[in-house]
């Protein structure tokens, strides 16, 4: 699984739509990227989860806590 790590986006961009959806398109059908973001940022990265859900090939398999991040892993469809 291949892990993307916003946080060090987090300060440029408040949105990071479009820097996910441009890892996404790196994957192969099934498989699965992990997206992390700082704890204070997870209503955000939800936010993401749920547009990408709508508008790209994925779905949302996990979410969870580590420490000081949030993460999502999403799946290729």
């Amino acid at each position: 699984m291949k892990v993307y790590d916003l946080r060090k986006i987090a300060s440029a961009c408040g949105d990071y739509t479009l820097y996910v959806l441009a890892e996404i398109d790196k994957l192969k059908p099934g498989g699965r990227l992990k997206i992390v973001a700082a704890k204070n940022a997870s209503s955000v990265l939800d936010e993401v989860a749920e547009t990408l859900e709508k508008t790209a090939p994925v779905r949302v398999v996990e979410r969870g806590y580590e420490e000081d991040t949030y993460y999502i892993v999403v799946e290729c469809r």
